[in-house]
């Protein structure tokens, strides 16, 4: 509080008796002044002693206000409860009003009375320590917001690579798939997206289903299918082509000597070591004969000098 600061109660009536102040005198005794005593802890005997009202406190500023306050409003009595800033002799004061009431049933009226000044301080402050606290929430918000943000960035980035690297698979396997290179097609680590878990499994399914085909068509004429290259027009005509056939030379004897495991073995060395010979030389295996190999150039693929080709093999 400022030394301008007064607190002041009278007694709600219609004389606004001052009963208390934190400035000047609220006592007086027409005859005997007695600054340096209380007369009523020490009264003098036979003495009249008077109260003194608002309106002539000892205090300028107190008594300032009392006359505001009954000239605003008539009478003490109608005086409310209030806040409102008022000028006394060219300064500026913060007045408030508060009614209370005792057991006794008097009615008294407190005067504060705040130097606007030291008010406007208190304001001020306040005002700083609120901006200091918004300041501190909005850097707290902040952190938070960039957390949640570089939280979301990353589960952003983890999905966006669980879910990328099986399609990236696919669409690597569907490309060799295309051109019917099947022995690198790998199976690709289960994706936790049930979607790409059903393209995943559709995928395995006509790998296996192209596998098997190739089995028994040759692979030239997959190829050729797959892509479109076999028209209706180029199913059926006449072509020159050469032809070759291929068996092992005494194979019955051999089998004949063999078990049934090691005839599979020499057989399947034997059709996978020719085979690739004649792919490699351009032809097209058409079919296995028991042990005998039929392979023919120029059909179903053009090739130029397939003779050659053939001799070559």
């Amino acid at each position: 509080p400022s030394s301008a600061d007064r607190l002041f109660l009278i007694i709600n009536n219609a004389q606004g008796t001052l009963v208390g102040a934190s400035h000047g005198k609220f006592f007086s005794h027409s005859d005997l002044d007695l600054p340096n005593s209380n007369p009523l802890v020490n009264p003098p005997p036979l003495v009249d002693f008077r109260l003194y009202t608002a309106l002539n406190s000892t205090d300028p500023i107190i008594a300032a206000a009392g006359r505001w306050a009954l000239t605003r409003f008539r009478s003490w009595d109608k005086i409310p409860a209030m806040m409102r800033s008022i000028n006394m002799g060219g300064d500026s004061y913060w007045l408030e009003t508060i009614k209370v009431s005792s057991q006794a049933g008097l009615k008294f009226l407190v005067f504060q009375l705040l130097d606007q000044d030291t008010r406007l301080g208190a304001v001020d402050q306040n005002t700083q320590e609120t901006n200091d606290s918004i300041a501190s929430t909005n850097l707290l918000l902040i952190v938070l917001f960039v957390v949640v943000l570089l939280a979301a960035c990353l589960a952003a980035v983890g999905i966006s690579v669980a879910l990328s690297r099986p399609l990236q698979n696919l669409t690597a396997g569907m490309n060799k798939l295309a051109v019917l290179d099947l022995a690198d097609v790998q199976r690709s680590e289960s994706s936790v997206f049930s979607e790409v878990r059903a393209c995943q499994k559709s995928f395995l399914a006509l790998n296996r289903g192209l596998e098997g085909f190739s089995r028994y068509v040759p692979r030239d004429v997959v190829r050729m299918m797959l892509s479109g290259a076999l028209g209706q027009d180029s199913m059926m005509g006449w072509r020159v082509v050469t032809v070759m056939f291929s068996d092992i030379a005494g194979f019955t004897p051999i089998c004949e000597k063999l078990s049934t495991e090691a005839v599979m073995k020499l057989t399947t060395e034997y059709f996978q070591s020719m085979c690739s010979v004649i792919v490699a030389n351009g032809g097209t295996l058409d079919k296995f004969i028991g042990d005998c190999i039929m392979a023919i150039w120029n059909a179903p693929k053009s090739l130029p000098h397939h003779e050659r080709a053939a001799c070559q093999a």
